[in-house]
C-alpha cells in the first residue's frame, strides 16, 4: 500500500528498465547468433559499447 502512495524509487525505476534492456540486448544477440550474419553479431556486439549506460551488465 506504501508504495502507491509514494510511488517508487527513482534508483529502482531505473534498474528495472536497465534489466529489460539487458534482456532485449541478449535476445537480440541469440537472434544475431542464429542467423549466421557476421556483420549483424558485430553490429549487435557494439550495442554494448555504444549504450552500456542503459544496461545493467558490463560489457565483456
Amino acid at each position: 500500500m506504501r508504495r502507491n502512495a509514494e510511488g517508487f524509487p527513482i534508483y529502482f525505476l531505473a534498474t528495472v528498465i536497465k534489466q529489460s534492456n539487458n534482456l532485449a540486448n541478449m535476445t537480440l544477440m541469440a537472434l544475431a547468433e542464429l542467423s549466421g550474419d557476421v556483420g549483424l553479431q558485430r553490429c549487435v556486439m557494439g550495442l554494448y559499447r555504444d549504450y552500456g549506460d542503459c544496461l545493467q551488465l558490463s560489457p565483456m
